[in-house]
């Protein structure tokens, strides 16, 4: 029998659409070890998805938002200190597990759930930093408040402490591109044949061939996110390798001189630790599931499914079934594909599809009733930009995304680049200044308001609107 529940307990987190292992590693994520110890006490770890829409217990979101906030007000950095070793703990353990696992060839009921315990570590502190960062941008608010400025005045300071992988794969690309520009081959990339065009690379350029062909060995996860996605390929590579103009570092933003507060400086150090690691945490489960395939595969074959069927099963169902060496339903991995959800209350987990999922975001969905000409948000990246829309909520969407369109999405991660990169404008529903849209937007000099909160609900493909991001403001002009 599935619970009732009360709308006023639910924080809602956001959108993102993913397969049900996926979202079966997020719904534990309150529960893992490292969050526990983040947290330092009891709390409520439920947890709700439906149809794309991720829901956590109120109270303890709440309350790491709080522990954020009192730890800075406290100048208890010591708390950061801590938190950031808990942190690269748990990427350096999953990378360790790929690491050890990849190439093992007895690949075994007891590794796949040493692997899938490591993911949901990982993907529990990297749920912390949402809230965190809440935590750390709203005591900052009230700081800056004390010296008239807010927090879009000091968009520009906020960056990556160290580059993130992806941004060494943009580098890496721009290289490519300068080499063939500057020796004037930019023409042998040309041809409808990508087989042809390797062929002319490695006559007139051996040496940029073998760093290009490295390079899509080292990055081919880039593209991919939870199982699902477009890996680098060589085609891919010399179609960026071509359309390169703008890329990390952009030269479009220059850094207004304002005076900056000694406090305020140290808490914008914290937030470029966390931007840097809500970024690297993504990167990494991407590189560990990306490579692990081969060994998912594997399982699929045991389990009498296609890879393509193995990630609409959660976890539990995947060991369960291994351990009793019985066949997945391939039904419900169809049924799932379409329209499901994952409730997880009280330690019990439960995978709905259909009416009853409807059901439960019929009671959490925020009702908007009146219509909007206009929406608001806070300033990521200033500029101006105008242009239809187009809402990017996956990986499809984000393939089909064409130049100068205005990307509307709940929030971006890495595989949105190829998207951001065309995009003239970037809306989003949620995210602080630390979040991944907008420090790459930054990096790029695009257009970008974060946290309309309702912009994905609002706006749909081919709405003409202009979006001033010097106010945060998008107005939609027609329909």
């Amino acid at each position: 029998m599935l619970p009732k529940i009360n709308p006023k307990d639910w924080h809602y987190e956001g959108q993102w659409s993913e397969p049900t292992l996926a979202v079966d590693f997020w719904m534990h994520t309150l529960e893992s070890a490292p969050v526990r110890k983040i947290l330092n006490k009891k709390y409520v770890a439920n947890a709700m998805y439906l149809d794309s829409h991720y829901y956590y217990w109120s109270k303890t979101i709440n309350s790491i938002i709080n522990r954020s906030y009192r730890n800075i007000q406290k100048n208890n950095y010591n708390f950061f200190k801590k938190y950031f070793k808990i942190i690269t703990s748990a990427a350096d353990n999953l990378l360790d597990a790929e690491k050890k696992l990849l190439n093992k060839k007895d690949f075994d009921i007891f590794d796949l759930n040493y692997f899938f315990n490591n993911v949901k570590n990982l993907v529990g502190v990297w749920n912390t930093i949402i809230s965190t960062s809440a935590g750390l941008e709203k005591y900052l608010e009230k700081e800056l408040e004390k010296y008239k400025l807010n927090l879009s005045d000091l968009s520009f300071l906020l960056k990556y402490t160290r580059q993130p992988w992806i941004n060494l794969q943009n580098k890496e690309a721009r290289f490519f591109a300068d080499y063939f520009r500057k020796r004037k081959l930019l023409y042998i990339l040309n041809g409808n044949s990508i087989e042809k065009v390797k062929l002319r690379i490695r006559k007139n350029a051996s040496v940029i061939f073998k760093r290009m062909d490295g390079h899509i060995n080292r990055y081919a996860w880039v593209g991919t996110h939870f199982f699902k996605g477009n890996p680098l390929t060589w085609k891919k590579l010399i179609s960026e390798v071509k359309n390169k103009s703008e890329d990390f570092p952009s030269d479009k933003i220059r850094a207004p001189k304002i005076k900056i507060p000694r406090k305020v400086r140290k808490i914008i150090l914290i937030g470029e630790e966390l931007a840097y690691w809500r970024m690297h945490l993504t990167e990494v489960c991407d590189h560990a599931l990306y490579y692990m395939q081969p060994q998912f595969k594997k399982i699929s074959r045991k389990l009498g499914v296609r890879y393509s069927e193995f990630y609409w099963f959660t976890t539990q169902e995947i060991l369960e079934a291994l351990e009793s060496n019985k066949k997945l339903d391939k039904n419900k991995a169809k049924s799932r594909g379409k329209k499901f959800g994952i409730i997880y209350i009280n330690g019990v987990e439960s995978v709905i599809t259909g009416r009853k999922v409807d059901f439960y975001y019929n009671i959490l969905k925020s009702k908007i009733d009146k219509v909007f000409d206009k929406l608001k948000g806070a300033v990521a990246s200033k500029g101006y930009a105008k242009g239809k829309v187009r809402v990017v909520i996956n990986q499809k969407a984000v393939k089909n995304f064409k130049r100068n369109e205005i990307l509307v999405a709940p929030e971006t991660t890495p595989d949105y680049l190829p998207a951001m990169k065309n995009a003239s404008a970037i809306i989003t529903d949620i995210g602080g200044l630390t979040c991944h849209a907008a420090i790459v937007s930054r990096e790029f000099g695009i257009p970008c308001i974060i946290g309309t909160k309702i912009a994905t609900q609002i706006l749909k493909d081919g709405d003409l609107v202009e979006v001033d991001a010097n106010k945060g403001v998008v107005k939609i002009l027609k329909k």
